[in-house]
C-alpha cells in the first residue's frame, strides 16, 4: 500500500484472521506494539495493560494499544493465533486488542509495518525493528508520533500517549 498517507489507511488480520480497517480507529491515539509470547520482554503485556487502563480510566474513547505478534525474533512467537489470544487474554489479562500474527521485517513484512518504519526510522535511520515490544505512537490524525525500542517500558512513554491525547482530533 504505497499510497497509504495515514495508519488509517491499513487493512491488517486479527486474532481469528479477519481483516480489521484500522480506519476505525481514526481520531484516537494509538500504540502498536509488536508482541512476543516467549521473550524477556513478555512483561511489558502487563505494563502496556497497565498504562492501558490507567489511561482509559481518564480518557475512555480516545486510546488503544494494538499489539502485533510476531514471530521473526528468536522465534519468539511460536504459537498459532488462537494460542496467542489465549495466552494474551489468560495468562497475561491483556484486554487491548491483539492482532493476528504477521512479519514486521524484510520482504513479507505487512504493510503497515513497512509503513511505519518508513514514516518513523530507527537509530541512524534504519528501516527495521530491531526486537519484540517496539513501540509506535500513531496520533489522532493517523501520523506517526514517536517509536521507542524495546527497552524503553510502556509506562515511560505515558505522557507522550496522553499529550497526544489533549491534541486537538483532526
Amino acid at each position: 500500500m504505497s499510497s497509504a498517507t495515514s495508519f488509517f489507511d491499513f487493512k491488517v488480520p486479527d486474532g481469528a484472521d479477519n481483516e480489521v480497517d484500522l480506519s476505525q480507529y481514526k481520531g484516537k491515539v494509538v500504540l502498536v506494539v509488536n508482541t512476543a509470547s516467549k521473550c524477556g520482554f513478555t512483561y511489558q503485556y502487563k505494563n502496556l495493560e497497565s498504562v492501558y487502563q490507567a489511561i482509559k480510566k481518564e480518557y475512555p474513547d480516545d486510546f488503544v494499544v494494538l499489539g502485533f505478534p510476531c514471530n521473526q525474533f528468536g522465534s519468539q512467537e511460536p504459537g498459532s493465533n488462537e494460542e496467542i489470544q489465549n495466552f494474551c487474554s489468560l495468562e497475561q489479562k491483556v484486554t487491548f486488542p491483539v492482532m493476528g500474527k504477521i512479519n514486521v521485517n524484510g520482504d513479507d513484512a505487512h504493510p503497515l509495518y513497512k509503513w511505519l518504519k518508513k514514516e518513523k526510522p530507527g537509530l541512524l535511520g534504519l528501516e527495521r525493528v530491531k526486537w519484540n515490544f517496539e513501540k509506535f505512537l500513531i496520533g489522532r490524525d493517523g501520523k506517526v508520533i514517536g517509536r521507542w525500542a524495546s527497552t524503553t517500558e510502556p509506562e515511560k512513554i505515558q505522557d507522550k500517549i496522553i499529550e497526544a491525547i489533549k491534541q486537538p482530533a483532526p
